[in-house]
Order: C-alpha cells, then sequence, then structure tokens
C-alpha cells in the first residue's frame, strides 16, 4: 500500500460486508459503524479484529485520522449521513443510489463543492458486461429510453 488511506464504513449489512472484504484489501479500514445490531459488532470481532466497531456515527466524524467514509446503510439515510460526512471534511462514497430524490442529491452535491470533498457514488453495475453488450447491440439503433428494474433476492 503506498499511500495509506483512512476510511470508515457506515453501516455492516449484507451489501457493507462485501464492501468491507475488498475496502480492508486496499486500504486501512479504521472503524465500522454500524447502528443497532450487536451480531454485527460480534461479527466483525470474530472476522475483523482489527477494526474497531461502533453504534456511534459521531465517533467516526469526530476522528482526524479518518479522511474517507463509506456508506452502506438504508437508501433513506444516504443523503444525511453523507452530508454530515461532507461537513466533518470527510471524502463520501455512498452505495447506489445517492439519494431518494434529487432535491437531496443536489443538496449531497452542493454540500461537498462548497466543502471541496469528493462524493462518488457506487454505480458498479454501469461497467457490467451486460450493459457493455447492450450498448454494442444497439450501436445502429441507439435506445433512447429503458427502465431497469431491481429485485432483490
Amino acid at each position: 500500500m503506498d499511500v495509506v488511506t483512512n476510511v470508515a464504513l457506515v453501516g455492516v449489512g449484507r451489501w457493507g460486508k462485501n464492501l468491507l472484504r475488498v475496502l480492508d484489501e486496499r486500504c486501512v479500514v479504521s472503524v465500522c459503524c454500524n447502528k443497532s445490531d450487536p451480531a454485527v459488532h460480534i461479527w466483525l470481532k470474530e472476522h475483523y479484529p482489527h477494526i474497531k466497531s461502533t453504534f456511534d456515527y459521531n465517533e467516526v466524524l469526530e476522528n482526524r485520522n479518518i479522511d474517507r467514509v463509506v456508506i452502506a446503510t438504508p437508501i433513506a439515510t444516504h443523503a444525511e449521513l453523507a452530508c454530515r460526512a461532507l461537513e466533518a471534511g470527510k471524502h463520501v462514497f455512498v452505495e447506489k443510489p445517492l439519494a431518494t430524490n434529487a432535491r437531496d442529491a443536489e443538496a449531497m452535491v452542493a454540500t461537498a463543492t462548497s466543502h471541496g470533498r469528493v462524493l462518488f457514488v457506487g454505480h458498479v453495475f454501469r461497467y457490467h458486461p451486460v450493459l457493455k453488450k447492450v450498448k454494442e447491440i444497439t450501436k445502429q439503433d441507439p435506445v433512447s429510453f429503458a427502465r431497469m428494474s431491481w429485485t432483490k433476492l
């Protein structure tokens, strides 16, 4: 690792655990924050004993060693958590979608801009091979409208 990046992961549910696996290989994950499930904190101690866990998001925001926050929480919480992290001087990665509405998304972008921080959204499926194939197939007759439906497990 050439550059030490201290990251906090907020939300250690099904997708947060996937993110944690990748983050732990690429940077220093200083703390994981999960709001209310004690079982998550037990799981963290068993699988990632070197990472501190907390229920208190303020600990993440007040920790001057953390320069990036990864948010993998329920969608309705993205805007508030991201804006608070940006205001605390952290760069923020938010799982998709960015927010529940355009107004909140615009506020998040404005907060990032005004604080000189990076706000990034994890649109991983945008780079999925299926989408590349659709673009290839429709190159001669471009798609003007598409609707995607996401079904959870």
